[in-house]
């Protein structure tokens, strides 16, 4: 155990810009292990932090701040929500994009929240993102055009769903070429669907007569009984 901590607690400040994703390495493999205590290792975290805000906003090989990595280790479950939290105190960017055009607070969104053991951790996480946050909260992001307020949606994420209509979302589209073009796709449907409406009833109403046509025709005193 004295090895273990004296492995978690070496130095902490460093000249090495990717120090902060290290540690985070370092913390995910620690997370599952029963011989580590979860608090020295959160608090091994948090000291290359504080010790290394110059480098919170340095890129991985993947285009990645060290916040933007935390959350994609939540993605692949194999990261926690006291990381996200521990960076965000510390003073990380959450507005800043990645390669793709999403923020950290866009990806934060899309981690799903399955279990509800975990939702006040979630909780910390989020609210510290949205009070560091200075983007429009209606902002769009990506090649999807998806709105926070969309994605929590789609994830079932009641709690952020609540947060973000509080904090002003509107469920109203904005009048953007891609809204237009949303909006002339679902006028194509509405009308192609009340012409088939249409072209179902005249059908019927043809059948109708000429069923009509054929029953008027029939010599019903050949049927009489004798």
């Amino acid at each position: 155990m004295h090895h273990v901590t004296n492995f978690l607690f070496s130095e902490y400040k460093s000249n090495n810009k990717m120090i902060i994703h290290n540690a985070l390495r370092k913390y995910k493999k620690q997370l599952n292990n029963s011989n580590i205590n979860k608090r020295q290792t959160s608090l091994y975290l948090f000291n290359v932090v504080q010790d290394n805000k110059r480098f919170l906003e340095t890129r991985d090989s993947n285009g990645r701040t060290p916040l933007q990595y935390a959350i994609h280790c939540l993605w692949k479950k194999k990261g926690d929500f006291e990381a996200v939290r521990t960076l965000v105190y510390g003073e990380a960017n959450v507005d800043v994009l990645n390669d793709n055009n999403l923020s950290a607070l866009f990806m934060f969104i899309k981690v799903r929240v399955p279990d509800n053991r975990i939702i006040e951790d979630y909780s910390f996480a989020l609210n510290a993102m949205l009070d560091r946050s200075r983007f429009d909260i209606n902002r769009r992001y990506g090649t999807s055009n998806d709105t926070l307020l969309k994605i929590a949606r789609k994830n079932g994420n009641h709690y952020a769903v609540k947060r973000f209509i509080e904090e002003g979302a509107s469920d109203q589209l904005h009048h953007t070429a891609s809204n237009k073009l949303n909006y002339l796709h679902y006028g194509y449907c509405q009308s192609f669907l009340y012409l088939m409406i249409l072209i179902t009833m005249v059908a019927i109403i043809a059948a109708y007569y000429n069923m009509s046509d054929k029953i008027d025709k029939i010599d019903f005193m050949k049927f009489r009984p004798r």
